[in-house]
């Protein structure tokens, strides 16, 4: 029988996020010690590999590992003194709003399709930082996602740089940003993401990169 002190149970979050790895970054799992998953779950990043254990982006994992103690001889300081191994997966759920995840090209502003333009905004969405990146076209932006669930999508605030903008796009620039500050709600229609206004029109549309 396994001796409890050598065994974890935590959930692992649905995607990855880049780490601080020392001699630079690395792209980590989330993990949570809570027993019953919720949406306000907070992870912390899980620097180390789980022998067997297969990540499933989009996919919440509960699962049981085993502790294995290194030999501490010439071990680094900055190491950790434990290997995982994977004993079992408990319980899989899926996350829907890892579709949202990922990068997004401006098809529609709006509701009048950009067509003809050899490039238009884009707009990253991080669900692990709750943040969004991006650029108007004349400027790179971030902001920080003030509410989002099944329907709602809200960016607090939008900070930019300030580099000189061709005349022609300024006005492109503008309003993009304009929209995305209006945004509140959203829908997912295959590869296109639309987002709405509090009155439920149609601000902006992105197909998925």
């Amino acid at each position: 029988m396994e001796n409890e002190k050598d065994i974890a149970v935590f959930w692992v979050n649905a995607y990855r996020s880049n780490c601080d790895a020392g001699a630079g970054t690395k792209n980590c799992l989330m993990v949570s010690d809570a027993d019953q998953w919720s949406d306000t779950l907070s992870y912390t990043y899980f620097y180390n590999a789980i022998e067997g254990f297969e990540f499933k982006p989009g996919y919440f994992q509960k699962i049981k590992v085993k502790l294995i103690k290194k030999e501490a001889n010439n071990l680094p300081a900055d190491m950790s003194n434990l290997n995982y191994k994977l004993i079992e997966v408990i319980q899989e759920k899926k996350d829907e709003l890892f579709q949202l995840h990922g990068n997004w090209k401006l098809s529609t502003l709006n509701e009048e399709p950009l067509d003809g333009l050899d490039d238009t905004p884009r707009l990253q969405i991080d669900l692990a930082t709750q943040k969004v990146y991006g650029n108007n076209l004349c400027n790179a932006y971030n902001g920080s996602i003030k509410k989002l669930d099944a329907t709602s999508f809200h960016i607090n605030s939008i900070a930019q740089t300030r580099k000189a903008c061709p005349e022609e796009k300024q006005d492109l620039a503008k309003n993009y940003t304009r929209a995305l500050l209006k945004a509140r709600k959203y829908a997912l229609q295959e590869e296109a993401l639309i987002l709405y206004d509090l009155n439920d029109l149609q601000v902006l549309r992105f197909i998925k990169e």
